[in-house]
């Protein structure tokens, strides 16, 4: 059996496909990656995997989409795939009328997330729901990381609901048992050891609602004038936040680390993690965070809402409110106690119901099914 997984950047198939790919190369099949060829495409060909460099641009750009199309086609058209599987909201059109139009007899998307949910305008909404449906009907089937976007889906007639399955986010729950001292951990960071830790992991982009983080941190600062907060990542607003976080006068206790790979022992000296995303497909940063055993303040919205229960799992918040996202985070710090409890029933129901192997599981399930109808046909 041979596959090709389309997604726009490399960086996407690196850290949410890899271990699909090793899973599938255990069973024999062929694993083909076509992306946008960034940093990471040469250690995914370390792994034993073949990337072939397709520029896919993330923006609308009719020239440009035209020629990605073209490269799809004749290299799916010449590759003998048995199966497309596209990620990703522009790779996932651009891949599936490419697919379709080479008569791909198993086309499949992942959606991470609506490309609508991004729009700045109605006519765009529009035509992002509209781009989607397109693309829906060029594909077999679709997977949801999220019942509420399995939901979106549904209610906005892109896909009928024998046609879409949800498979959420699964993680190497091991990754994130950190033996390493945690008073070692923040001084290679050069942060103060015995101040409380909040911190925020992510791009740093519009969606992630970093701008409400530091707001929330300039009302925080008031009660607990020691804690430190601290931004993961990087991203086109970094500059910005920078310039806000000046303004502000709050330089000495808001860090940038840039970008880190070392994700899990960072999550280990967290007082807390806070998610203040305006959309989110699924929300893999709150399953880190789950993983890790960290009390949560996140928005109310999205996958977000598959992963915690207000009260239960962690503290939610609607969504672009700084000041309530302010006094979850003042609650968790005042009340240690019950900060724990709520990170203790996060984390068992991370290893209960979103571990790596039963997403693995799940996918190998869906296709071996799909292939199965497909020869039905």
């Amino acid at each position: 059996m041979k596959i090709l997984h389309i997604t726009t950047l490399d960086l996407t198939a690196y850290v949410f496909l890899l271990p699909l790919f090793e899973t599938l190369k255990k069973e024999n099949w062929e694993v083909e990656l076509a992306c946008t060829e960034t940093n990471w495409t040469e250690k995914i060909r370390q792994k034993g995997f073949n990337v072939i460099p397709i520029y896919i641009d993330r923006k609308i750009n009719l020239l440009k989409d035209f020629i990605s199309f073209k490269l799809l086609f004749d290299l799916i058209k010449t590759g003998n795939y048995n199966i497309v599987h596209t990620h990703t909201s522009k790779a996932g059109f651009i891949g599936r009328l490419a697919a379709f139009k080479a008569k791909t007899s198993l086309i499949l998307h992942t959606c991470h997330g609506l490309a609508a949910d991004s729009a700045n305008n109605i006519f765009l909404r529009k035509l992002y729901f509209w781009l989607e449906k397109i693309a829906a009907k060029k594909s077999n089937h679709i997977i949801a990381v999220s019942d509420d976007l399995k939901k979106d889906l549904i209610k906005h007639s892109i896909v009928s609901a024998d046609k879409v399955t949800t498979i959420h986010n699964g993680i190497d729950l091991q990754k994130f048992k950190i033996d390493k001292p945690k008073e070692l951990i923040k001084k290679e960071l050069n942060l103060p050891n015995n101040a409380p830790i909040i911190g925020i992991i992510g791009r740093i982009e519009k969606q992630k609602g970093h701008i409400y983080f530091i707001k929330a941190a300039s009302k925080i600062l008031k009660k607990f004038p020691e804690a430190i907060f601290i931004i993961v990542g990087t991203g086109y607003l970094k500059q910005r936040l920078e310039n806000l976080v000046k303004k502000l006068g709050l330089e000495r206790n808001i860090y940038f680390l840039g970008y880190r790979e070392n994700i899990p022992e960072i999550l280990s000296i967290l007082d807390i993690f806070v998610y203040p995303s305006l959309w989110e497909g699924f929300g893999m940063g709150v399953l880190e965070a789950m993983a890790s055993g960290v009390p949560i303040a996140a928005s109310s919205t999205g996958g977000i809402l598959d992963l915690i229960q207000h009260n239960h799992e962690g503290l939610l918040v609607p969504k672009g409110e700084f000041k309530q996202l302010a006094l979850a985070i003042l609650e968790l710090l005042s009340n240690p106690q019950k900060a724990q409890t709520l990170a203790s029933n996060a984390k068992i129901k991370a290893i209960n119901n979103f571990s790596q192997g039963e997403l693995l599981k799940k996918y190998l399930e869906l296709y071996k099914e799909l292939i199965f109808k497909n020869l039905k046909v």
